[in-house]
């Protein structure tokens, strides 16, 4: 017996979409094992904001870094996936880069504050 869907153009092209919007969700385990290797050397508060002097303003601690970042990702991901997980047009799939873009932006300005902080 075969899969009615087989025939059809872009069947197989809707398996791939949704896998090219789940790509991005390795940014969450990316961001979590940076967090878990440079724990130990990471001080106990993070400096994260800065005035127009250079003096921090804002440093919270490395647990409550942990967990904003986690949270800003998730929603990000979250909100995403949602949006994208049925859109079968192709104006709507345009919108993949801008997913791309936010989560890879994100991701980096996280890593680049835990890097600073070494």
């Amino acid at each position: 017996m075969t899969n009615a869907n087989e025939g059809r153009p872009g069947a197989r092209q809707g398996k791939n979409w949704r896998i090219l919007i789940f790509l991005p969700w390795l940014a969450l385990p990316l961001m979590l094992g940076c967090y878990a290797l440079l724990w130990s050397r990471l001080p106990a508060e993070l400096a994260v904001q800065f005035d127009s002097s250079g003096a921090v303003t804002n440093s919270p601690g490395r647990t409550a870094s942990l967990l904003l970042d986690s949270a800003i990702l998730l929603f990000v991901l979250g909100c995403f996936t949602l949006k994208l997980w049925d859109a079968s047009r192709p104006a709507a799939r345009a919108k993949v880069i801008t997913y791309y873009f936010a989560v890879i932006s994100i991701t980096a300005v996280f890593l680049a504050i835990l890097k600073f902080n070494l």
